[in-house]
């Protein structure tokens, strides 16, 4: 059983449905962030609260922001996971920012129990190669964290080494995994309780990870992580580039690219990820535009079959944040995450575009489907980066009249502005409150036609049941 919605604007263009059987899956973890070590020395864009080693981490404001999120995965690592020491078995911190004391690292684990995250924590693989790169990897230091931490009780997941294609041949990793691999077997011998290993967490290059592969990293990690930023931060046509859907288009087929590198039953994940690097933009990565792009790699990720998570680059610290690093203040995409959270569900749906007749004026259309949240509902989430498109819908579906006659709950999300920092819920403004707690997100409950919003992202929840829903 097909679902044919037709898309009318001034010509036709038809999608597909497939109500039988579900695509795929994602985990309720699907749409993850990372947090970094960048000391509150490197500048506005950062500042103390952007490095796991000085936010507080009992700030309640946060704390409530982070809980607001979960089910979610927290990425800790970025460049500076491979300056980092562990005060463990003799090792002293002597004054070095970059050390993880017992302490903090109990603070840390203690953050994500009670936020409802799971803490992946990215090792250093530096260490022994202080001469030379071409040096076996001592492993020594992080033996004893993972010692520590078996004994803790807690059960965080890891990676090793943050984009190591810049300075390591992909083979050579893949034998750093392999030692992880067996360190982590070593301090948690039950497989049911073990940490996952994620990795390698490289930049795109194809030679590199087929190396990799080959040369036993992919069998040595749970999750195939690699980061993905489509844009630059400070390149002078960014505020063009970003809401475009050239830009969102060009994304997705780096992500094809390495789904197609890694075997399909390997599971990947974007272990950070934003749409520009050097910290983003602002104005841009922080700004509405970037839903656009946010919300539609969230969805063309979760179409690409064996996927596990999206990490977006990050919680707190630079202009790509989902919580403003000076006073938690929440940015659009914070919403986008937090409306996704609450409505999607665990099952993808197979939706495509049927062939067009004529010319395609619909490309700045983005559609995918999912089971809802709530049983016996059906998802669409969109971005539309062009002006107010009407939607009609074909006729005899379901063996109804029509969708149209469905009831249907909308949620469109839009901004006075590209650049607005601000966004709109069906027309209502989204903030938290003074302790950070989420409005109340809701919908506007309709039946007949349809209207997409120009320049507006979100969801349309229909209430029907489908198979492959069931």
């Amino acid at each position: 059983m097909w679902l044919l919605i037709l898309i009318v604007i001034t010509r036709s263009m038809n999608y597909q449905l497939m109500t039988k059987r579900a695509h795929g899956t994602i985990p309720n973890y699907f749409a993850s962030f990372t947090l970094d070590f960048h000391p509150g020395s490197e500048g506005p864009e950062w500042g103390k609260n952007a490095s796991i080693l000085e936010i507080d981490l009992n700030d309640n404001r946060l704390r409530t922001l982070t809980k607001n999120l979960a089910p979610a995965i927290l990425r800790i690592g970025g460049n500076e996971a491979d300056k980092m020491i562990y005060a463990l078995d003799g090792v002293k911190c002597n004054g070095n920012y970059f050390c993880l004391t017992p302490d903090r690292w109990l603070d840390i684990l203690e953050f994500g129990n009670y936020t409802g995250v799971q803490i992946l924590y990215d090792l250093n693989l530096m260490p022994g190669r202080e001469k030379s790169l071409k040096d076996p990897w001592d492993p020594s230091n992080s033996a004893s964290l993972l010692e520590f931490t078996a004994k803790s009780g807690y059960v965080p997941w890891f990676e090793l080494g943050n984009e190591a294609q810049g300075g390591f041949t992909g083979d050579v990793s893949s034998k750093d995994f392999e030692t992880l691999r067996g360190l982590i077997n070593k301090n948690w011998p039950n497989r049911r309780s073990r940490p996952k290993i994620y990795g390698p967490s490289c930049h795109i290059n194809a030679d590199w990870i087929m190396d990799f592969c080959e040369g036993g990293g992919c069998d040595a990690v749970d999750v195939f992580g690699f980061h993905l930023y489509t844009g630059y931060g400070l390149a002078k046509h960014i505020a063009e580039q970003i809401p475009s859907s050239d830009f969102i288009n060009d994304m997705e087929k780096l992500v094809l690219t390495v789904r197609d590198l890694i075997p399909m039953n390997k599971t990947i994940a974007l272990t950070e990820t934003a749409s520009c690097w050097h910290s983003g933009g602002p104005g841009t990565s922080n700004a509405f535009m970037d839903t656009f792009v946010y919300l539609s790699q969230l969805n063309f990720v979760a179409s690409r079959r064996n996927t596990d998570s999206v990490m977006r680059q990050t919680l707190v610290g630079g202009y790509y944040s989902l919580i403003d690093n000076k006073d938690f203040h929440t940015n659009p995409n914070y919403f986008v995450t937090a409306l996704f959270k609450a409505l999607v569900g665990t099952t993808v749906l197979k939706i495509h575009r049927q062939a067009v007749i004529g010319t395609d004026i619909c490309g700045t259309i983005f559609l995918f489907a999912y089971c809802g949240k709530d049983a016996g509902t059906v998802v669409f989430s969109y971005a539309n980066l062009g002006e107010r498109e009407p939607i009609g819908y074909h006729d005899d579906i379901f063996q109804m009249k029509g969708l149209n006659a469905v009831p249907r709950t909308e949620y469109s999300m839009t901004s006075d502005g590209l650049s607005s920092r601000k966004i709109y819920l069906n027309g209502n403004l989204l903030e938290v409150d003074d302790a950070g707690n989420l409005p109340k997100m809701k919908g506007n409950e309709a039946t007949g036609d349809i209207s997409l919003p120009g320049k507006s992202a979100g969801f349309i929840t229909f209430k029907v049941a489908i198979p492959a829903c069931q």
